[in-house]
């Protein structure tokens, strides 16, 4: 009985300071990329684990959260990255999971082509609204495959 709670008191502790640690990091990263171009967005790996953690009520409010924040330090379309995200999972992911049978590879794939269909809406919104929110460039490149990156180790680490 003892055993029962002191785990539990360890699971809830280790929830809350994994909860603190998200919330800094949803907090002060969108800050950071607004000041220094080097830093990635990370539109792709908060639009994988937004479609992965849907249920999850404390995760997926603080992800909802880092996308509007970067949508507004970074100046972009407000929910432009959420509905970029929730159309390529209708209309490109549930294909892709039919297609693909190594669960290793749907993850890279939803984050590349999340990150692809993103920066295309971006270039058909400035063209329509005639406006530059981005400048197209190598670092659009750059923000990819650092998404690429962080999302290949993220499954190495964190799934089996």
């Amino acid at each position: 009985m003892d055993y029962y709670s002191h785990s539990r008191r360890k699971r809830k502790e280790q929830f809350r300071n994994e909860m603190m640690m998200f919330g800094a990091f949803v907090f002060f990263y969108p800050m950071i990329i607004s000041v220094h171009m080097g830093w990635p967005p990370l539109i792709g790996i908060a639009g994988y684990l937004l479609t992965k953690y849907q249920h999850k009520r404390a995760y997926f409010i603080l992800l909802l959260a880092y996308l509007v924040h970067v949508d507004l330090n970074l100046a972009l379309p407000l929910f432009l990255s959420l509905i970029t995200i929730y159309l390529v999972q209708f209309l490109v992911f549930t294909q892709f999971r039919r297609f693909f049978m190594n669960k290793y590879y749907l993850p890279i794939f939803f984050v590349l082509f999340t990150d692809v269909a993103y920066y295309l809406v971006l270039l058909v919104y400035d063209f329509v609204f005639n406006t530059t929110s981005i400048t197209y460039n190598y670092w659009l490149i750059y923000y990819v495959i650092i998404d690429l990156m962080f999302i290949g180790w993220y499954r190495m680490n964190n799934e089996q």
